[in-house]
């Protein structure tokens, strides 16, 4: 299941609508711009996934996210199952 981790700290478990893979719009709603995948080897069976224009916005950097792989993300981050990723 999809984790939604805002920039507050607030942690969300998010589903696809249509219960398989979530479709690009869905992804844009949670994310609130244009994807970008996040490369990490932290965890294998997991996207991590960001809004491209995150440092353009000036969006805060999201602290919890950016623990779990050791890398500077910012604005919210949605992890999906890899296969929830369409």
């Amino acid at each position: 299941m999809a984790k939604l981790i805002n920039i507050d700290g607030e942690v969300t478990q998010v589903q696809p609508e249509n219960g398989k893979a979530f479709d690009y719009k869905e992804l844009q709603g949670y994310i609130g711009g244009s994807i970008e995948v996040v490369p990490q080897f932290k965890f294998s069976r997991k996207v991590f996934l960001v809004d491209e224009e995150g440092l353009l916005k000036d969006l805060e950097m999201n602290l919890i996210a950016s623990g779990l792989i050791s890398k500077p993300l910012f604005g919210n981050v949605l992890v999906l199952d890899v296969e929830e990723w369409e």
